[in-house]
């Protein structure tokens, strides 16, 4: 017989779907024993590293019970925010489309997304970047200007999908923060290493027709002049970042990218 505290949580083999759902729910809040690789591991990590041990009638619970917290919570639009953290990582690990698409929903119903507390729609906008769901340039555009200092990010991940121009642009709202500009390079090297040579010409272009526009800037002027350094040479380019930079959290975990990778490869 399995314990509360086995280390594989073999017994939540043995629940229910309703009660895997209530389960879940108590995990993230940090209010269920997971086995942690350390003290201060994010749940929904805990859980990412042994769902695979679980049987595949539990594994599908854990799906189903995730996407209806999301349903939950697109309905009454209140959760702790470390939670919503934790859930919203749960649905980029399990891949959960349908779940995002609710998310898209809620984003696009303005006086509903309205009422959330500003880190809930940073989260949201996050995970609907994550999965390349595409909200209209105008969204972006009122949105960033309710919080520049802390949405550029978010902004700029989102409109990319439109484009270079309309991301590019979007920038003479950032501050002068090396730390997000350091990001924001990190994505757009990681764009550009996806472009097919053309493509990455034409982008190339656009990011020296609004680098004037940043002169004020220093932090974002230095990030893109060294871009250009880099990537103005006519040399293949290696794609050296990993994909996870996609899932960049603006402003949690913005992570400057290493000069180093900023060079064509050899």
């Amino acid at each position: 017989m399995t314990s509360e505290y086995d280390s594989s949580l073999e017994y939540v083999n043995n629940l229910t779907p309703a009660e895997v759902k209530n389960w879940l729910a108590e995990a993230l809040e940090g209010r269920k024993w997971l086995p942690k690789a350390a003290p201060d591991e994010p749940p929904d990590l805990a859980i990412e590293r042994v769902e695979q041990n679980l049987k595949p009638h539990t594994r599908e619970d854990l799906r189903k019970a995730c996407h209806g917290l999301v349903r939950d919570f697109t309905e009454a639009l209140t959760a702790d925010s470390e939670y919503l953290q934790c859930l919203l990582g749960l649905v980029w690990w399990f891949n959960l489309r349908e779940s995002a698409r609710l998310l898209y929903s809620l984003a696009l119903d303005e006086d509903r997304f309205s009422q959330l507390p500003l880190p809930h729609k940073q989260r949201v906008l996050q995970t609907l970047n994550a999965f390349k769901l595409t909200l209209p340039e105008g969204f972006w555009e009122n949105f960033v200007q309710q919080d520049p200092q802390n949405l550029v990010g978010a902004a700029f991940s989102g409109l990319l999908l439109h484009g270079a121009s309309p991301a590019l642009h979007i920038l003479r709202y950032a501050p002068d923060n090396q730390v997000l500009a350091d990001s924001i390079a990190c994505v757009l090297e990681n764009h550009a290493n996806r472009l097919e040579p053309p493509e990455r010409d034409q982008l190339i272009r656009k990011v020296r027709e609004v680098r004037p526009e940043l002169d004020s800037n220093p932090s974002f002027r230095r990030v893109l002049d060294e871009w250009l350094e880099a990537f103005g040479r006519e040399k293949p380019y290696s794609n050296e970042l990993e994909d996870e930079l996609e899932r960049l959290q603006f402003p949690d975990n913005m992570r400057p990218c290493p000069r180093a990778r900023l060079t064509p490869a050899a």
